[in-house]
Formats: structure tokens, C-alpha cells, sequence
């Protein structure tokens, strides 16, 4: 069976971030796993960055104090993961990012309040494991030894998206769609006729960037396979860029 959705279409607040270079964690019990402080500056691959951050702004944190990560056992991410949300889906074998963030986190995936400390566990094909906060500091030193960086914001303005899907063969956790190509309307609708203010199309890690001037603005995407996705709106401001997710969910 597979897991719900992890990425849902949203929009929020963008920053550009980094959080920071793979290396392979120390075995439980060593020095560095047993209450090491982060190694500062590195930063894992840019998709991992991404996608951290992506999350960070849909839980309503457009900037956080920090980024933790490090590259671990699909085990070793299960064991932490299952103790702090009680998911009974194991992770299988292979490698597998942590990333935990700090800040101040309002939405997203059913939060009724608020939290200092969102994680994700991605793997190394891109795809979405999953995702959890917590109201207090998540501890990665179980894991290994854990890298940081202080997140940054360079982005002036504009749309940042994401084209994502889930489903499919089993597990089915969300991944990116790359080469996606979006449909961009004025307005809060698709128009029944027309063509679209423009096209884009999403890289090689489902992101897409457009430069649009304040206002309103329908995004689509042009064609989905066997999937569906909604359109979604985003209200565009002067002087804070937006980010806006496109999920296709498929049987």
C-alpha cells in the first residue's frame, strides 16, 4: 500500500536556502554519534536543498534559523522517524537524506499548532519518505554525525513551483516530474478560451521559476498521463516571491 501525498498544492512564502556535504555517518554509540555538534558550512546536493526548503515554505517558514542534514541508512532514518510519528511504513534498504530544520513552522500536513523543528527524509531517487514536526529540537547525533547551514534569502521576487507526483507502483511516494510543462492564467481561473499568459516548463527537479508582476494567477499543468491534478491560484505581492506546488496523484 502506498503512503499518502507528502506535498499537497499550497502556496507560501519563497526563500533560495541551503542547508549543508554528504558523508557517511559514524556507527551508533562512536563519539560523533553520541552528541556531536554539526559540522558547519557543508551542504548536501542541490535537489536535497530544494526540497528541504520547499517544505519549509509550505509549512509556513519562509526563513529558517537553520538547516540540519546528513546521509544515513534507510534503517537507521526508519528508527528515528517511527519513534517521533508512530508510521508504520518501513523505508526498505539503501541510503537515505535527513534534514531537519529550525524555525518557526504554522501549516501543513494537519498541524492545528504551531512547531519549531520540521524533518524530512528523502531518497536518493528524488522521491518524498516522508515528513514530521515537532515543538522541540529534533537531535540528528542518533544518525551520525550531522552537517548545517544557515539558510539565506537572495530571491527578490516572482513564482517560484513544483510539479510533483504520487502513485503509481508500489510505494508510490511523491517525486518530481521533470519537464513538466505549466500553463500560467491571469486570474483566479482557468480561462475557457485563449491561450495562457505563458508556458513553463519545470527542471530536471520539478522546479519552475516565473517572473510575473503582482496580482493573481491560475497555474495548470498542461498534461498530466494518467493522473489528475487541480488547478491552483497564487496571489503574487511586490517584494515577496511566492511558491506554488502542482501534485498529480495517479492510480
Amino acid at each position: 500500500m502506498r503512503r499518502a501525498p507528502v506535498l499537497i498544492a499550497l502556496t507560501a512564502l519563497l526563500v533560495v536556502a541551503g542547508c549543508g556535504a554528504a558523508g557517511s555517518p559514524p556507527p551508533p554509540g562512536s563519539s560523533a554519534a553520541a552528541g556531536a555538534s554539526p559540522t558547519t558550512g557543508d551542504q548536501p546536493p542541490s535537489w536535497v536543498r530544494s526540497d528541504a526548503l520547499w517544505q519549509s515554505l509550505a509549512a509556513g517558514e519562509p526563513q529558517p534559523r537553520v538547516c540540519e542534514w546528513l546521509e544515513t541508512s534507510a534503517a537507521r532514518a526508519d528508527r528515528l522517524v517511527a519513534s517521533a510519528t508512530g508510521r508504520p511504513d518501513p523505508f526498505g534498504s539503501g541510503r537515505v537524506f535527513v534534514v531537519v530544520l529550525q524555525g518557526d513552522f504554522t501549516a501543513g500536513q494537519g498541524r492545528t499548532g504551531p512547531a519549531t523543528s520540521l524533518y524530512l527524509v528523502l531518497g536518493k531517487d528524488h522521491e518524498y519518505l516522508a515528513q514530521g514536526s515537532a515543538t522541540s529540537r529534533i537531535d540528528l547525533a542518533s544518525l551520525g554525525h550531522p552537517h548545517s547551514y544557515v539558510p539565506r534569502l537572495p530571491a527578490l521576487g516572482g513564482l517560484w513551483g513544483h510539479t510533483t507526483v504520487a502513485g503509481g507502483p508500489a510505494p508510490g511516494d511523491p517525486r518530481p516530474i521533470t519537464q513538466a510543462q505549466v500553463a500560467i492564467w491571469r486570474g483566479d481561473r482557468v480561462a475557457s478560451s485563449g491561450p495562457p499568459l505563458m508556458l513553463v516548463r519545470s527542471d530536471q527537479n520539478g522546479f519552475f521559476l516565473a517572473d510575473l508582476a503582482p496580482g493573481v494567477y491560475t497555474l495548470e499543468l498542461v498534461a498530466s498521463g494518467s493522473g489528475w491534478a487541480a488547478p491552483v491560484t497564487a496571489t503574487v505581492v511586490s517584494g515577496r516571491p511566492v511558491a506554488v506546488g502542482l501534485s498529480v496523484d495517479v492510480p
